[in-house]
């Protein structure tokens, strides 16, 4: 009887064992088989991403940020370890963009055509200022040109310079426009249909 509740005790033991290591492995999103192809992208920010973030192409998860190291002239590289899907190929003259991805923080890398970026000028200035640099050892082939939106906080901040901004122009024409100015005005229009 003792001999049988040892048994049950270890063969318990050692099936928890596998399911946290299995778990691990699966919530690392560890590759076993190897057919991972690693790509790198140069940005010049890289805001709030981390080593783990995915990174998509058309919404679809195909990998995964591996890597982020500083380069010289204020250039930052970042690896994307792709696991490509059947049938899957890059975007033709691929660019790396970095993103928020929700309103908690999480950062993603999107992998899109250079002619479907954002049409923002700032964008397509970063990933043509990073296109521009020859490869080197410290992103070599192949290597996206890439740029980073401005996160939810950016925005937020400015439209609340934008929303000061207004408050300031609206307080100035109720400074100088005021109801002797709205007499005056009609009177002027009322003149001008005269003549």
């Amino acid at each position: 009887m003792k001999r049988t509740n040892e048994v049950l005790v270890g063969a318990t033991v050692v099936g928890a064992l596998s399911i946290v290591v299995a778990g691990s492995v699966w919530l690392s999103q560890l590759s076993l088989g190897g057919n991972e192809q690693l790509v790198y992208a140069r940005l010049r920010s890289i805001g709030g991403l981390q080593s783990g973030n995915p990174v998509v192409v058309r919404g679809v998860r195909i990998g995964r940020v591996t890597g982020i190291a500083l380069a010289p002239n204020s250039w930052v590289i970042v690896s994307l370890s792709l696991k490509p899907r059947a049938g899957f190929t890059l975007p033709s003259n691929p660019a790396a963009v970095i993103q928020s991805t929700t309103l908690f923080g999480d950062w993603g890398v999107g992998i899109l055509a250079r002619a479907d970026l954002p049409t923002d000028p700032e964008i397509k200035k970063q990933v043509d200022d990073a296109a521009r640099v020859p490869r080197d050892r410290y992103c070599p082939q192949p290597c996206l040109p890439g740029a980073t939106l401005p996160d939810i906080g950016q925005l937020t901040a400015q439209a609340g310079r934008i929303a000061g901004d207004i408050a300031s122009i609206a307080s100035r024409v109720e400074g100088t426009f005021d109801s002797t100015s709205a007499r005056r005005l009609q009177g002027a229009f009322l003149d001008l249909s005269k003549l």
